[in-house]
């Protein structure tokens, strides 16, 4: 086997096509160099197990001849665009992060702000919509559509779980 090449010392075209005349593929390139070289490998192992180990003199084509492109005539010179003056963008400074304490602070603010809608709920008073359905232990998830609907109408009924809920927006006691 002194006449096999190394593969390292090998070009990849000669790795081609020994591999290919080794396993009777007709791949055209390998992913990568190494990957080449451990396929090679492996089928050179592969066949000195079968026993035709039988080392190819790699067939090399010639690259095809490149054709000069036609030749590209200079474009006339674009006349010159007027400048465009803008104003310098100041950049904006990162908004800051609001620890608990503020966002906590914000909160309240907001919601001191708007007034609470009072609400009775067949007959009984809550501070707000949310108190009553919570209260009611009422689906949290339907309450802001409510909310609206209920403050544009005055009144409006909710059933839930086959029961009826009649609310009505009341004056503050």
């Amino acid at each position: 086997m002194t006449d096999v090449k190394i593969i390292t010392e090998m070009t990849t075209s000669e790795m081609v096509a020994e591999y290919n005349s080794l396993t009777g593929k007709s791949i055209k390139k390998f992913s990568d160099r190494k990957t080449g070289e451990r396929q090679l490998a492996s089928a050179r192992q592969t066949s000195e197990i079968k026993g035709f180990f039988a080392p190819v003199k790699a067939e090399v084509k010639p690259k095809a001849e490149v054709k000069p492109k036609a030749e590209v005539k200079p474009k006339a010179e674009a006349k010159p665009k007027a400048e465009v003056k803008t104003k310098p963008v100041a950049a904006k400074k990162p908004a800051a992060k609001k620890s608990a304490k503020a966002k906590k602070s914000a909160k309240a603010k907001m919601s001191s702000s708007r007034p609470m809608t009072n609400v009775t709920v067949d007959g009984v008073f809550y501070k707000s919509i949310m108190s009553a359905f919570t209260a009611l232990n009422l689906p949290l998830n339907i309450h802001g559509k409510f909310r609206l609907s209920l403050k544009e109408k005055g009144a409006k009924v909710l059933e839930h779980d086959g029961k009826n809920y009649n609310f009505k927006v009341a004056q503050a006691k």
